[in-house]
């Protein structure tokens, strides 16, 4: 449990008062006055932070969210002054979503040297939460998120299982909603996965999908996974298993990108099931030949194409795991297939 957590505990079952904030100060941050609040009477969290008023750029634009606001409150009035900047929840439903934005926001808050940076940091993070809501809403991945999810990271063990360090974690693209899942300098990989009980086809999302210009190489990673209740491994568990790959360095960029895919440990409990079995992998090198749409196949005026693949018309361009492997990471001591 983390100071903040317990601080909010704290409060919910001592404190009183019939309006404004209950509060308590957090002990972890000392580049400004931080303090886990508790909002009367609508009883719900917030964070506050008290910083001099010349740290505040001049008509500040504080991002506002369907599941948080931002209040400015002075304290003491003029330039030179104190204000008071309280991050509240607004809707009981975003309860555990707000519960991680805060923590961000206070290990954010954590690594600022000044109460400038401090104000920043709490503005770009929310920002950046203020996107993740808009994205993915308070309910967490739906079941064809997370199993696409279990599917590129599957692929981003593989890759960790074979190199020194963590730096297979930068190659890792998904969360970006770029064209492939994963870049690397010698190639990229984009992964589909389906629970298909007879797979046939599968879908391509954008025009760009498929297309092997200005790049080494692409494969295509075809994940066929069951699902059900007493499957191997849950999505949790492979994030955790990846984790313990990652060293520090790389290790809060996994978190982060986590997070940008939609992935948040609040919902760990609700992702618990269904668990997976990874049926078949296969890896499709994309090419001249391979069945696919790109740019310079459109009539002008074309736009937003979709398409799906048949997995029978890939056959010809099917690969050797190791094959791929030795193309992505040169000398790297993968097994034979």
């Amino acid at each position: 449990m983390t100071e903040l957590t317990n601080l909010w505990g704290l409060l919910r079952t001592h404190g009183e008062g019939d309006q404004g904030y209950v509060r308590l100060r957090l002990t972890s941050t000392t580049v400004c006055a931080v303090y886990a609040a508790r909002q009367l009477p609508s009883d719900l969290d917030a964070l506050i932070l008290e910083v001099s008023t010349e740290s505040i750029p001049p008509n500040p634009d504080y991002p506002r969210s369907v599941g948080f606001d931002v209040e400015a409150e002075p304290i003491a009035p003029g330039r030179h002054g104190r204000t008071r900047l309280v991050l509240v929840l607004t809707n009981a439903r975003f309860q555990d979503v707000f519960q991680s934005l805060c923590e961000d926001v206070v290990q954010s808050i954590g690594s600022a040297r000044n109460e400038g940076e401090a104000v920043s940091a709490f503005v770009a993070r929310l920002s950046r939460w203020q996107a993740f809501l808009r994205k993915h809403g308070p309910g967490g991945l739906s079941i064809e998120a997370r199993r696409g999810l279990y599917g590129e990271l599957t692929f981003l063990r593989e890759l960790l299982t074979r190199t020194a360090d963590g730096s297979a974690i930068g190659a890792w693209k998904g969360w970006s909603h770029t064209n492939h899942d994963f870049q690397l300098p010698t190639g990229n990989v984009e992964v589909k996965t389906t629970s298909a009980n007879t797979p046939h086809s599968f879908h391509i999302s954008n025009i760009g999908q498929l297309d092997d210009r200005s790049i080494p190489r692409l494969f295509l990673n075809f994940v066929v996974v069951d699902e059900n209740e007493a499957g191997a491994e849950s999505l949790p568990e492979l994030v955790e298993s990846i984790r313990l790959r990652v060293s520090d360095d790389w290790a809060d960029q996994f978190d982060e990108s986590l997070v940008q895919a939609g992935y948040l440990e609040t919902h760990r409990d609700q992702y618990a099931t269904p668990r997976y079995n990874i049926r078949s992998t296969r890896f499709y090198r994309v090419e001249d030949g391979f069945p696919r749409l790109r740019a310079e196949d459109l009539a002008l005026g074309v736009e937003q194409v979709t398409y799906s693949v048949a997995v029978a018309a890939c056959r010809d361009f099917l690969q050797y795991e190791s094959q791929v492997f030795l193309e992505l990471l040169p000398g790297a001591d993968w097994p034979s297939t």
